[in-house]
């Protein structure tokens, strides 16, 4: 998904709630006519750009509010979130990458690329 993210902290509320109403917009086109996921879910978020721009927890809030209902039922499910911050520009050996992360990087503009995914669940020993 193209875009800058805007942290969950921005003054500029209007620029947020437009920032999670293009999430929001993205995850229907990405996400389809599915169901949204029950139960536990894990996240992979990784913001490329090419300056670093803000607390990676407060920028993953809001793309978490705004997968609600689409992709997940509530983001309580959220039982993980891993990712980070990369540099659009970097060299980057790539085997296998999916057509929608290609053209994100061709496109040469920032972008977050996200996976969501049943969360692994085990049990504890006693």
């Amino acid at each position: 998904m193209h875009g800058q993210a805007y942290s969950a902290q921005s003054d500029n509320r209007n620029a947020l709630n437009a920032w999670k109403r293009h999430v929001t917009r993205e995850a229907v086109a990405a996400w389809g006519e599915a169901a949204p996921l029950a139960g536990a879910v894990e996240l992979h978020i990784v913001h490329y750009g090419e300056t670093r721009s803000g607390d990676l927890d407060n920028l993953n809030k809001p793309i978490q509010d705004a997968m609600q209902g689409v992709v997940f039922v509530n983001d309580r499910q959220v039982s993980s979130v891993r990712g980070g911050w990369r540099d659009i520009e970097g060299e980057y050996r790539v085997r296998y990458i999916p057509a929608v992360l290609g053209a994100a990087f061709s496109d040469g503009r920032p972008f977050i690329h996200i996976r969501v995914w049943h969360a692994i669940t085990t049990k504890e020993l006693d």
